[in-house]
């Protein structure tokens, strides 16, 4: 039943809380009580911190967690209760690729549709089940799956998999809801990312345990705070740093995890003990929950110890972190960081530049293609562009600046990139990336250079080098600076033994990054070429830029990684 106070909207409020309260006191026990698992009722039994979870019907929701904990059984069960509950209503449970979907859909979904609800309706496939005249709908990260179909609830499984055009067109799937409900819930990848970002932004609720000696309430991690193993030698410290060679000699049997303030142990069993506590209740809006290791009993100090240990043998540290902790990799270098990237932004405007000056352009082909023309120090444009209207806007470009040297990513439209080509008689050449070497030419039958193979992994860590060094500027982006931000965060570099370094896609929205890759690649491309740089490019040459930047000449720094500055009172000009 619904109820609705069109000109009050603080009874509406309330009426809504009271009708959501129901609901979520309802949930946990419906599931219990009418679905099964394994052959058997489905039990919270040494799963408290399931049970919150299950029963929120929080219109925003998002847990982080660690792998193989029962959520993917939790929520779908989730889906069917909203179902039952709710007649006429449509569910959509994503997952980030069709392997996944296909390896839940009929092993795991429909067993629950045939075993717990015969004869409720028409199964219709393994991606379209129906109870009644309600329906569950089963996606794997296609955009064809999603794209028709309105729905009333939400579910995203392994977000930190997929990408955000799927999630953003599948979310959208709820706006001619009453209802709205999109929770999501995923092992974390990196910092900010996916469902750590997610959570971050949430209420942050954490699996708290009181200390049946001393009465403190607190969330035990895997540290040394609150994991105590006798005889661990004195240099490991930290537990993520103990190796194959020394985990496989502690004395497991006597340890246990203790309270931070009074060391004794800890009951991690008894639910009565243990509650979820928001960090920030204020954000009434945004639900969040993390499941640790120790949000359970279920998981000994050994097996927490003997496969962090395995994780580092087999360069696998951060898959460790994710799957095993639940946590996010912080350490290292994965990604650009992204203060870093801030400090780049200098101004919006693009700078009047010298027509003596050398430029670089790099192209990332796409639908939407996005150029970067560069000279040293300083990325002084950033565009996009229909693909259709990009040699057009290439030869325009080649008209106002003293463009040396440019490549184009040569896919997915290699008609077009070789038309670039030759248009600018090769001075912008497409690239293929693969091999070993930083930009070698590869010719066709005709013995003409076709195209460069250029070292992917080498490419992106001259950017990534470029941006954390401060060795290059950003002008001339306008309204961009989040877009470019997003892209040149949505990789990050993984470095395993014995495998070579290789940056990794993470929601796919980086073509910035490879722009810019691109242009510093031009000026390489340029020396392989054998042209080096001619006589004309060895003239003092200036960017200037807008006239706000430099009103204050007298405070002005003589920057020579800047493509130097230029007024009529400053003299600071960068010789090439």
């Amino acid at each position: 039943m619904k109820y609705v106070f069109s000109n009050n909207p603080y009874l509406q409020a309330l009426a809504e809380k009271v009708i959501r309260q129901k609901t979520d006191s309802d949930m946990a026990e419906w599931v219990c009580n009418n679905t099964t698992l394994a052959g058997g009722p489905f039990s919270l039994k040494n799963r408290g911190y399931q049970r919150a979870v299950l029963a929120d019907m929080h219109p925003n929701l998002c847990c982080k967690k660690l792998s193989q904990i029962g959520m993917t059984e939790c929520q779908i069960r989730k889906a069917l209760g909203f179902m039952v509950m709710n007649p006429g209503t449509r569910v959509l449970y994503t997952f980030p690729t069709k392997i996944l979907k296909d390896n839940n859909s009929a092993p795991r979904i429909r067993p629950i549709f045939d075993t717990d609800f015969p004869g409720q309706g028409d199964i219709r496939n393994n991606n379209i089940l129906q109870i009644g005249s309600s329906f569950l709908y089963i996606s794997g990260g296609s955009e064809s799956d999603v794209t028709s179909t309105p729905v009333d609830m939400i579910l995203n499984d392994e977000i930190d998999l997929g990408t955000s055009e799927f999630y953003a067109l599948a979310n959208s799937r709820l706006q001619a809801s009453v209802y709205q409900i999109k929770q999501s819930f995923s092992t974390p990848t990196f910092e900010n990312f996916g469902i750590s970002a997610d959570y971050n932004s949430s209420d942050q609720r954490e699996y708290f345990v009181k200390c049946p000696h001393c009465n403190e309430w607190q969330v035990p991690l895997y540290d040394l705070e609150s994991v105590y193993i006798p005889k661990l030698p004195k240099f490991i410290q930290r537990l993520t740093d103990i190796k194959e060679d020394v985990a496989v000699g502690l004395d497991y049997d006597n340890s246990c995890v203790v309270c931070k303030k009074c060391r004794h142990p800890l009951d991690l069993s008894d639910d009565a003990i243990r509650e979820w506590v928001p960090t920030y209740p204020s954000r009434e809006h945004h639900r969040g929950y993390q499941i640790r290791p120790f949000s359970t009993n279920l998981l000994s100090i050994k097996y927490l110890v003997m496969t962090m240990a395995d994780c580092i043998k087999r360069g696998q540290i951060r898959r460790g972190y994710n799957t095993v902790l639940g946590e996010e990799y912080k350490e290292g270098d994965a990604r650009i960081d992204v203060k870093a990237i801030k400090k780049c932004f200098k101004s919006q405007v693009v700078p009047e530049v010298s027509p003596d000056k050398p430029v670089y352009i790099g192209i990332d082909e796409g639908l939407t293609c996005h150029i970067v023309l560069y000279t040293d120090g300083a990325a002084f444009a950033f565009i996009r562009v229909i693909y259709d209207q990009l040699l057009s806007k290439v030869k325009e470009l080649d008209k106002k600046y003293n463009i040396v040297a440019g490549a184009i990513d040569r896919y997915p439209y290699t008609p077009l990139s070789n038309d670039i080509r030759d248009m600018t008689e090769g001075r912008i050449q497409p690239v293929v990336y693969g091999g070993q070497k930083i930009a070698e030419p590869k010719h066709e039958q005709d013995k003409a250079v076709s195209f460069y193979m250029c070292n992917r992994t080498h490419a992106l860590d001259a950017v990534k080098s470029k941006i954390v060094n401060g060795e290059v500027d950003f002008y001339g982006y306008y309204d961009q600076e989040e877009l470019i931000t997003e892209h040149l965060q949505d990789m990050a570099r993984e470095d395993v033994p014995g495998k070579q370094p290789e940056w990794v896609k993470l929601n796919g929205n980086d073509h910035y990054f490879h722009a810019l890759g691109y242009a510093l690649l031009a000026k390489q491309i340029k020396y392989v070429a054998g042209l080096g740089l001619k006589n004309e490019d060895r003239t003092i040459i200036s960017l200037t830029g807008p006239e706000e930047n430099y009103k204050n000449k007298d405070k002005m720094k003589d920057r020579s990684n800047l493509c130097g500055y230029m007024s009529g009172y400053s003299t600071n000009r960068l010789l090439y």
